[in-house]
């Protein structure tokens, strides 16, 4: 939006000298101070007749002015005036480090400087109880001599007021918000500025931000429940032992980060010791144009949950092959694709051969979807239980098992009646589930969601009586399970990059098996006696292949960005795994261990599963909330 103030004119008293800049909730102007020799910077936003907004937002605006700190802009003044709301602060003369990051990263000395004002900037008004809740580099000012934090405290009334409309553009903020801030009536403290700061500190040092959603939907999954990637990594001049620093300052769980944001700022300052030499350092030297500090101002949107703001809007998601996939019945060899739209954030999907039926789990709308796989229309939706995220299908005993997240609980749905025949209580945060039929087992694995840790175990239901019959220590955040259904043995997907290995007669784990990049989900073929482990720990993103006589991982095949997903098709030997962030399918030749084509379906597919008799693929996209049909 343009600026509707022009020089010369008064707004609340202060005379308008020119715009500094304008966004989507106000503007930004140079202006003389009403009462004393000086200019400010006059910060106007948009009216909408919210009364408890202007009484929330004057009284942060109250607060904020009570910092004194040499790192904070100072507040001199707040109000209303012709319904708009506006605040004055000292006009600092100089840029952002948006604009000076805008250019690549910086130096790693000069960047611990930075982020050593910063904390404690931050750590002072965490003490006096206030969160800024928008540390992000355009919220950062330099000048030659000092680092300032701007617009404190300001996000904490305005982003809870913003309606989110649209997830084609991604907000700057969400570049850097922590996974707590997006989770409904979750706590909020000093520890999500840790996590901003983190993600600002990774940018300085590699010119990227961590996550890099093609949308707000992919980059909100990403701050949820993406591995870390490596600082290293990003760039090679950096030292090893960084990664362990971003790896705390980003964990998913406040718990796990650093308590204070010095604490932070002092592990990164240690690095300094072993660090190689830089090749050219960057001399943080801002432009000396008034317009750049204050550049992007207001751009937030109101905190909501996943499942109650970005799926609720309507995402016109694309399906199309990207690279061959034989088949004469469809133009050019591509695949024939179906779209078929389900409930609000699909993420997991099992199939039932037998009854030409898929069950599909809705996050965000506590139900499950009943596809006909003939028809391929929704018949029927099911509530159950908060956040479903795992199914299984017992094809013989005509019952479905989900495991409903926040209630740690799974569902057990009765397929003729359509029902939910019972909730048995199971470990905390349950994830994934597979059931051995033929020794009437289950297994849920209790593993993270969310940024929230389960109690790393798995949960052996007996599906005849309905309870649980052992609690297994396993691995750290499990997530996948899956059966041999010819040994009778469960193999466990755990996120530290191991494969439990379980014996159903011990109730105990009689194997630990190393993978590579962390392990998200697991699909066995009791055919040939192999496993295929996806993940992506450090943004090693690879396929695992699990021998599962030896115990030993016999290949490691590349994958798309993000896999998350695997589901296996031994009759056409075939291994198809959802990659989350690059919104497509890897189809893997079992045999030769290679990929063979690359298939664009929804946004953020995140299950995937194969009707054995038809050889047709079906994915779960939560973040367009549909699923793919891939026919040969």
């Amino acid at each position: 939006m343009g600026s509707t103030l022009g020089a010369g004119e008064s707004f609340a008293g202060y005379r308008i000298e020119r715009p500094l800049g304008a966004g989507g909730m106000g503007e930004v102007y140079l202006a003389r101070d009403r009462d004393l020799p000086r200019f400010v910077a006059l910060k106007i936003l948009k009216g909408n007749g919210d009364a408890e907004l202007a009484r929330r937002f004057l009284r942060e605006a109250e607060a904020m002015a009570r910092l004194d700190h040499p790192n904070i802009v100072t507040v001199h003044a707040r109000g209303e005036t012709a319904g708009r709301l506006w605040i004055a602060m000292t006009f600092v003369e100089g840029g952002d480090l948006a604009g000076v990051l805008a250019r690549g990263p910086i130096a790693l000395p000069t960047a611990v400087r930075i982020l050593a004002e910063v904390a404690d900037a931050l750590d002072y008004a965490h003490g006096r109880g206030i969160v800024h809740r928008d540390i992000k580099p355009a919220n950062i000012l330099l000048t030659e001599t000092r680092v300032l934090i701007t617009d404190f405290g300001i996000a904490k009334t305005l982003d809870e007021s913003m309606q989110l409309t649209s997830v084609s553009q991604v907000p700057a903020s969400f570049q850097y918000v922590a996974p707590e801030r997006l989770l409904l009536d979750a706590t909020v403290d000093g520890r999500a500025d840790v996590y901003s700061l983190g993600c600002t500190f990774f940018q300085m040092v590699t010119g990227s931000v961590p996550y890099r959603g093609a949308d707000l939907h992919q980059l909100i999954a990403a701050h949820l429940q993406a591995p870390i990637p490596a600082v290293s990594r990003r760039n090679p001049l950096l030292p090893t032992a960084l990664d362990a620093v971003l790896t705390r300052a980003l964990a998913k769980n406040p718990a796990d980060r650093y308590a204070t944001c010095e604490e932070f700022a002092r592990a990164a300052g240690r690095c300094l010791r072993t660090s190689p030499p830089n090749s050219v350092p960057i001399t943080v030297r801002p432009p000396r144009t008034a317009g750049s500090s204050l550049r992007g101002y207001l751009r937030r949107h109101r905190r909501r949950t996943i499942a109650g703001a970005v799926v609720a809007v309507a995402i016109l998601g694309t399906t199309a092959a990207v690279r061959g996939w034989d088949d004469s019945s469809s133009t050019g060899g591509a695949p024939a694709v179906v779209t078929i739209a389900v409930g609000q954030s699909p993420n997991a999907i099992a199939v039932d051969p037998g009854a030409h039926t898929a069950y599909v789990t809705n996050g965000a709308a506590n139900t499950v979807s009943v596809l006909d796989l003939v028809t391929r229309t929704v018949t029927a939706t099911i509530p159950v239980g908060k956040y479903p995220n795992g199914v299984a299908v017992d094809s013989a005993a005509h019952t479905v098992y989900v495991t409903d997240g926040r209630d740690n609980a799974v569902s057990v749905i009765d397929t003729v009646s359509r029902a939910v025949t019972a909730s048995i209580p199971v470990g905390r945060n349950p994830t994934g589930v597979a059931v051995d039929p033929d020794i009437h087992t289950a297994y849920v694995t209790g593993g993270s969601i969310m940024g929230s840790p389960g109690d790393n175990s798995v949960s052996m239901i007996d599906t005849v009586a309905g309870t649980v019959t052992a609690t297994i220590p396993v691995g750290k955040n499990p997530n996948g399970v899956a059966v041999d259904t010819g040994a009778h043995t469960a193999y466990v997907a755990n996120g530290d990059s191991t494969v439990s290995v379980i014996n159903p007669e011990a109730r105990a784990v009689f194997a630990t098996v190393p993978v590579s990049g962390g392990a998200l989900a697991i699909a066995v073929d009791s055919g040939s006696h192999a496993a295929y482990v996806v993940g992506g720990a450090h943004e090693n993103y690879v396929v695992s292949v699990l021998e599962l006589a030896s115990r030993k991982v016999t290949a490691a095949i590349p994958a798309g960005d993000l896999p998350i997903a695997v589901a296996l098709d031994p009759g056409t030997g075939s291994a198809y795994v959802a990659n989350n962030a690059a919104l497509t399918v890897s189809v893997i030749d079992t045999g030769r261990r290679t990929i063979t084509s690359t298939l664009r379906v929804g946004q953020g597919p995140q299950g995937v599963a194969v009707d054995p008799a038809t050889h047709t693929v079906y994915v779960a996209n939560l973040g367009d909330s549909t699923v793919s049909v891939l026919t040969r």
